[in-house]
Order: structure tokens, then sequence, then C-alpha cells
């Protein structure tokens, strides 16, 4: 089952990536996302660049289970590439309505026999208390969906819910009222979530080849994000080397981030009884 999704443009084989296919107008785009959380962008990448995609993906993945030591995504072009997309970065700032930073960038190949991911949201915040200012992640599935090892699953509407990322842990990969399944993708498709969403990964039998798989994060400027040690080095690298280009030289800027274990342990002292009371008092 695939929700929001019309027939694809037709597209070129071309050495950069193709302007994001439309599945709604520009003017609903923003209204559906808000609404549901997400936005299905079938057959984004064109087949040419996802094949050069799909072989960084695959000696990462061999880097990383030979050294036992994650390789760092943006050392790859092709993926570093994916992470600046023009198009994708525009249509990002046109939802969030804001200027913003990548986050992190994630990349794996899950293959036959993987096990699930259980229901669970990726919203950065210490502690969970609100959603007001936006962040995404960008779901890329460079060999698409088909119904075997593991099909996506979200809740429409349910980023507006303020919990906790493992929440929703005990219910594992068990249907939820309300759930959407992608079973059905284009090769190089992509799903623009609320990083919020209620989503997990429903582990299938079958399959070859594996599930390649990307996911690139964005966070709206305004506000201070979490942000771990390991991936705030990775993005002053970056900055460091201006790997963005001008127009987007703000990608990876890191002045809008954390590193939450400097705040744990104090917000673990103070996370008692309602926080509304140790607020300072106002006249």
């Amino acid at each position: 089952m695939l929700a929001q999704t019309a027939p694809l443009p037709a597209q070129t084989e071309s050495d950069t990536y193709a302007t994001v296919p439309t599945v709604v107008s520009a003017g609903d785009a923003r209204g559906d996302f808000e609404r549901d959380g997400y936005l299905a962008l079938p057959g984004a990448i064109p087949a040419e660049r996802n094949a050069v995609l799909r072989a960084e993906l695959d000696d990462y993945v061999q880097v990383w289970r030979t050294t036992k030591q994650r390789p760092n995504a943006l050392d790859y072009p092709a993926m570093r590439a994916l992470a600046l997309w023009p198009e994708m970065l525009d249509r990002v700032r046109s939802l969030f309505g804001t200027t913003f930073s990548m986050h992190h960038l994630h990349a794996d190949r899950h293959d036959p026999g993987c096990v699930g991911v259980h229901w669970h949201q990726d919203y950065e915040q210490l502690p969970q208390t609100n959603r007001v200012y936006p962040m995404v992640h960008v779901f890329y599935y460079l060999s698409g969906l088909d119904g075997t090892i593991g099909d996506l699953l979200v809740v429409p509407r349910s980023h507006r819910a303020v919990i906790e990322r493992n929440a929703l842990s005990l219910f594992g990969t068990n249907a939820l009222p309300g759930e959407k399944v992608f079973d059905h993708l284009a090769p190089g498709s992509a799903v623009l979530a609320h990083s919020a969403l209620w989503h997990a990964r429903r582990a299938k039998p079958g399959g070859s080849g594996g599930r390649y798989f990307i996911d690139v994060s964005y966070c709206g400027h305004g506000t201070r994000w979490p942000l771990n040690r390991d991936w705030l080095d990775r993005l002053n690298l970056a900055n460091e080397r201006r790997e963005a280009d001008p127009e987007h030289a703000w990608i990876f800027d890191t002045s809008c981030y954390f590193d939450p274990a400097l705040y744990r342990e104090r917000m673990t002292r103070c996370n008692i009884g309602s926080l509304a009371t140790l607020l300072p008092e106002t006249r």
C-alpha cells in the first residue's frame, strides 16, 4: 500500500540528481506534510546515480563489517552529494519556512533475514516536551521496497504527539491503528518524514540483494538540538573542508546543536515532578 502518490514524470539519465518528482502540487505539499507527517517521493533518484550510491553503500557496509567501525558517510562522494542535493534542500526549506542544518546521515544495507526495528520516533529533544521547531528525516530506498526483507510502517498524524523516542517499543512491530505500510516503492524512492512521526521496519521473508537504505536528517534553525559528539565532529570537519557549495554553506553549521552528554546528568537531577515549578517567577 502506498499513500499520496501519483504517476511519475519521465526521467532521463544524468550525472546529476534530477528534480524531485512532484507527488502533490507545491501548494498542497506543505499542507499534506503538516497534516500527515510525511510525503512519498517515488523514483526520486535517477537510475544511473542510484547505481553509484548502491556501489558506495556496498563498500561502506564492507568496511563497517570488516573493521567493526562505522565509516564516515560524508567521505563517500555520492552519499555526500545526496545530503547536499539542492532540490531536496529546497523542498525541505519550503516545508520548514526557515533555514536549517544537517543533523546526520545514516546508511546501511539490510540483508535478507535481518530483524525489524520496533515502533519509535526520532525527534531530537531533551526532554521531550513540544514540537514547535521542525525536524525531518529523508528516507532513501535505493533498492526500493517490494514486500520482502522489511516494510516501512508509519502512523499518519502521529508526529503531533509528544512521547519519548522508545515509548512505543513494547508494541514491537505489531500493527497499530491507522498504520500505513510501504511495501511497493520503485528503486531510488524517498519518503520525507517529520522526525516525530511514529515509524518502524517490519521484517518480511524473502528478498535478494539487500535493502539499500540511507537516511539524512535536517533540523530547523531557531533553537538548539541534541547531537552526539561523533556527528558534531563530522559536521565540523565537513564545514572546515567547505564541502557545501556557497549557496548552501549553512548546511553544516553546528551552532544550532549541543552535545547531550554534557546535559544528561544535570537533566536527570532536575527532572523530578513538574518541571514548570522550577521555572523562574515572572511578573
